[in-house]
């Protein structure tokens, strides 16, 4: 693929997200490119304010002369005369690999595409980036994989930062807590996470908000184990947030070993536990081997054995255009029975589920369908691809 074909694909891209207003006044985050729903395999490119990182996901992308092409279209596109994402000033590159590099052989490689950025002006510096989401302020930063904050999680932070007032939250698997920094405004929030160097990044978050930065709101604990110790001392919660990643290896005398395939039943009926009356619990996975239609059912009979339903989920953003089959994302927010403007408790028979975003469309499942086990589903022995932090 060449430069000149390049460009096409790439301005089409800018001109999605431009129509639906990115970026604005509040939010210079988000995704430029989105691989196959952009028309380009194996390539990702996120924007954190004024850098963009480039993803590779596919080894046709790891060659310098590929690598060369693209360079020069985004220059082209993104930092030419008239911008198409304006505010953009350069570019990191992260090889997207699974095991094909030992880790010298990774680092090699990404200081060879590295240079070719560099020898066009091109490459943004590894200092962390300052940039906004929804009016809130996070920092990106550079050093590791994932960089502090994932952007197809936005809409979803938008819509709870509004849904709850007042409330008790617990917001387990944190990372840098974001969800935490758009909820403690309203709400009295705690971060859980087994990350220290990820909850220090969630205080700056919070400084950066001018939130109050209390020892007590970030709690380096297990998930697990939180949830045990808030259901022997009665502990409840009036929301409860979920984000795990696709597998964890534990921490000895931090952590156990966590692998969603498993344990992710296990995880959300423990958590549906700990709420207090009228509490919701918001789930979300990334993980590819896990169907929508099975994830759904598996919500669908876990809130139903607590007499929960499932009311709404997300879909695909406009900056994450998929297809249908290739939804790699996976949302639910149980809780109560809904009642419509009149107050008129919904019929049984309709599983309550609503579905956010652009293109979306239900997952499928019932609540009279027939309902999945406590694992994670999925057909693929892959673990497949899922959040890496």
């Amino acid at each position: 693929m060449t430069t000149s074909t390049l460009i096409p694909a790439l301005r089409t891209a800018a001109d999605r997200r431009r129509k639906a207003g990115l970026p604005d006044a509040e939010t210079d985050a988000f995704r430029l490119l989105h691989e196959h729903g952009d028309g380009l395999r194996g390539l990702i490119v996120d924007r954190y304010g004024p850098v963009g990182v480039i993803r590779l996901r596919h080894p046709e992308w790891w060659s310098v002369g590929r690598f060369e092409a693209l360079a020069e279209a985004l220059a082209e596109v993104f930092l030419g005369d008239v911008p198409a994402s304006p505010g953009l000033a350069g570019f990191r590159v992260i090889v997207d690999e699974r095991g094909k590099h030992t880790p010298r052989e990774l680092a090699d490689l990404e200081e060879r595409l590295h240079a070719v950025l560099a020898e066009r002006g091109l490459a943004a510096t590894d200092a962390p980036a300052v940039f906004r989401e929804n009016g809130f302020t996070f920092e990106a930063t550079f050093s590791g994989f994932s960089q502090g904050l994932f952007l197809d999680m936005r809409p979803v932070r938008r819509d709870l930062h509004h849904r709850w007032r007042g409330r008790k939250v617990a917001n387990l698997f944190a990372y840098t807590c974001g969800f935490g920094v758009v909820l403690a405004g309203r709400n009295r929030v705690v971060n859980v996470d087994t990350s220290r160097p990820a909850l220090d990044h969630g205080r700056r978050h919070y400084a950066l908000n001018t939130l109050p930065v209390r020892d007590e709101d970030f709690l380096q604990q297990d998930a697990f184990a939180f949830l045990d110790g808030c259901l022997a001392d009665g502990r409840r919660w009036d929301a409860i947030i979920l984000d795990p990643p696709v597998q964890s290896r534990g921490k000895r005398g931090v952590s156990r070993p966590f692998a969603l395939r498993k344990d992710l039943g296990r995880l959300v009926e423990q958590a549906m536990d700990c709420l207090a009356p009228g509490g919701e619990l918001f789930v979300s996975t990334n993980y590819d081997a896990l169907e929508q239609v099975a994830f759904r059912r598996l919500m669908v009979g876990i809130a139903r054995d607590r007499r929960k339903w499932l009311l709404e989920q997300w879909g695909p953003d406009v900056d994450h255009p998929v297809t249908a089959a290739r939804h790699h994302l996976k949302t639910a927010l149980l809780g109560d029975e809904p009642a419509d403007a009149h107050g008129v408790v919904r019929p049984r028979g309709d599983d309550g589920g609503r579905v956010r975003g652009p293109g979306a469309r239900p997952g499928g499942g019932s609540r009279g369908g027939r309902r999945e086990g406590r694992g994670a589903g999925g057909r693929s022995r892959n673990p497949g691809r899922g959040r890496r932090r």
